[in-house]
Parts: structure tokens; C-alpha cells; sequence
């Protein structure tokens, strides 16, 4: 409860700050960027919104694995998670998707210019660093998406290593085009796209 708290306090403030400011280096009125953006700026905040992003989709997964164990957090990413992120992406004035060449939802899957970033991370490894983009009047942020933690491969880890067969069959059950499997710790597992337009 205490960590739902203090992301909803930082949410609040955050887009208040975002909305509410008329000085000329607001990074984003009414999900538009002004033409004195500050660069760096709309990366930290774009970086924040990654990260509330992260976080407020990981607590609701951890809150089905407690009540449901793994396959409540397959039925939660499955039913839920992209109504989080739309409401998230309403709440910040911005478009955020979730992207990977090895997608488990249809609607994650990239296309040529995603792949191209995708592509790019992978290639610089652990190197790799998120990137901002400018075109015309919008601009994108790109961010790796790492399998960081051990809860990660009990759905996207490899079959008898860290996936049990009543695991991996629940996947393909509600997804029977899965691709996101066989990873390991630190693997590319796709990206974060935000989109200010």
C-alpha cells in the first residue's frame, strides 16, 4: 500500500508540474512539446514516466502472482496490462507502448522503424542507452528493457530451467502465438517507446 502511495503522489505531482507550468521551458502542456525544449529535460522526463510505468505494471503483477500464483500473472498481463498502460499514457499526455521482436502480444510487435531501434539495442549490449529522437513536431524516447530479476523468467525463461510444462502450456494457452521465451538474466527483452506529439 505504502509503495502505491508514493507513486500515485509522484504521478500527481509529476503531470501536475507538466500541465500546470506556462514557463517556456515546461517540457509538455497538453501533451505537446514547445519549441524551447530542453532536451535532456524531456529525457529525464520521459525516463520518469518509464519508470512509474515499470513500476505501476510490476506491482499489479506482483499482486497476481501473490493471489494466483504465475498463471494469475499470465491472465493479468493478458487482460490488464494494456489498459494500465493506456490510462498511464492518458495520465501523461503521451503515447507509451511496450515493444519486442520476441513478443507475446500481438500488439507489442515492432514495426520497421521500432525494429530498427530494437535492432540497434541489442547490437550495443549492455551498452546500450536510451535514445531520444526528433522528427518534425514529435519526439520519441527509446529505452532497452532488460530482464533484470528472477521473477521474470518464470514466464519468459526457458522450458525445465525456469519454467515448469503446467507454466509454459497456461502461455500458450492464452497466447498461442508466443515468441517470448527462452531467455536469461539480462537478455534484451524489448523496449519502452514514448511518444510526445
Amino acid at each position: 500500500m505504502k509503495q502505491w502511495t508514493v507513486l500515485l503522489l509522484v504521478m500527481v505531482l509529476f503531470v501536475g508540474s507538466c500541465q500546470n507550468s506556462n514557463s517556456a521551458k515546461s517540457t509538455v502542456h497538453n501533451g505537446k512539446v514547445s519549441d524551447a525544449q530542453n532536451e535532456e529535460e524531456l529525457k529525464s522526463q520521459a525516463q520518469l514516466i518509464v519508470q512509474f510505468s515499470s513500476q505501476a505494471l510490476l506491482g499489479k503483477l506482483q499482486k497476481s502472482i501473490g493471489e494466483q500464483g504465475i498463471a494469475g500473472a499470465v491472465d493479468f498481463c493478458k487482460l490488464e496490462a494494456d489498459a494500465i498502460t493506456d490510462s498511464l499514457s492518458l495520465a501523461f499526455g503521451v503515447d507509451i507502448k511496450r515493444i519486442s521482436s520476441k513478443n507475446r502480444n500481438p500488439n507489442n510487435a515492432p514495426n520497421s522503424e521500432e525494429k530498427k531501434y530494437l535492432d540497434q539495442f541489442e547490437s550495443e549490449g549492455e551498452l546500450a542507452l536510451p535514445i531520444l529522437v526528433k522528427t518534425e513536431d514529435r519526439f520519441t524516447y527509446f529505452a532497452p528493457i532488460r530482464l533484470a530479476g528472477g521473477l521474470c523468467l518464470n514466464c519468459h525463461g526457458k522450458l525445465d530451467e525456469s519454467m515448469t510444462l503446467e507454466q509454459f502450456e497456461h502461455i500458450k494457452e492464452m497466447y498461442p502465438e508466443d515468441k517470448a521465451t527462452g531467455y536469461s538474466l539480462g537478455d534484451l527483452r524489448g523496449m519502452w517507446k514514448i511518444t510526445y506529439n
